[in-house]
């Protein structure tokens, strides 16, 4: 609508953890179907809210994984304070995803989310997926958010 009003000059910034296949499947396309009916138009796509691709953002820090780590951590604060929590577990969960290099990401943020959260009056911490696909070659994925539920550390305990 924009583009149709005159606008010409665009990012497109997407709201995924990681380098989801939405953003070369959906939203790449979508802008090049745009740049050829409006030949003028300068649109990029930002990267993603953690980026882990060295050819961007050279080793060890990559761009965004402290401060999407931090966020997470304030809101776990936040919640346990909120809700009058002295003792709790939490669980850092994704949706789930195809692609190898999203699952990293989770990982990353869950191995330095951890430590933090465990250092304050969580009793447990976890990270899974909501759903995953069947097949060992998913496996990447980790356990299921059902199965975390399960786990002795998870059951009769607050969890956040």
């Amino acid at each position: 609508q924009l583009a149709e009003q005159g606008e010409r000059c665009f990012v497109v910034i997407p709201h995924f953890f990681g380098p989801s296949a939405s953003l070369a499947g959906d939203i790449i396309p979508q802008l090049q179907l745009l740049k050829q009916k409006y030949p003028d138009l300068d649109a990029s796509v930002a990267p993603p809210l953690i980026c882990r691709c060295p050819m961007l953002f050279p080793s060890p820090k990559h761009y965004g994984d402290d401060i999407i780590r931090d966020i997470i951590h304030d809101r776990i604060r936040t919640t346990a304070e909120t809700h009058s929590l002295s003792k709790y577990a939490v669980v850092l969960v994704d949706h789930g995803s195809p692609q190898p290099a999203v699952a990293r990401v989770r990982n990353y943020v869950a191995d330095t989310l951890g430590p933090l959260v465990l250092a304050s009056d969580a009793v447990a911490f976890a990270q899974c997926c909501m759903e995953r696909r069947e097949g060992a070659e998913y496996d990447f994925n980790g356990v299921l958010l059902e199965k975390v539920l399960e786990e002795e550390a998870f059951v009769n305990t607050d969890v956040i």
